[in-house]
């Protein structure tokens, strides 16, 4: 498994959300979007094309704002395990 030193994070459909993330955090990376036109099962043929939005950002100040904000607010579960192996990478650098 490779581990980056840069933040990211990807939604469906929502590109306000991600938006909201990078101004929150101070990024200013651009948002990229990737299209998808799989065959999806039947119950979700009406979404048609599927638009994931993602962005990596890596700027110290940025790295700054999102562990400052995880200490306050902590993640749980299988979020808290990729974050932990992130930060402890971020860090012995």
């Amino acid at each position: 498994m490779q581990i980056s030193t840069r933040f990211n994070i990807g939604q469906n459909f929502e590109h306000y959300i991600i938006s909201a993330i990078r101004d929150y955090f101070g990024g200013t990376t651009i948002i990229q979007v990737i299209v998808s036109k799989k065959n999806f099962a039947e119950k979700r043929k009406l979404l048609g094309e599927v638009k994931h939005y993602y962005l990596e950002m890596g700027n110290k100040e940025v790295k700054n704002s999102i562990i400052s904000h995880l200490d306050k607010y902590p993640l749980m579960g299988h979020k808290l395990v990729t974050y932990t192996r992130w930060y402890s990478h971020i860090k012995g650098k």
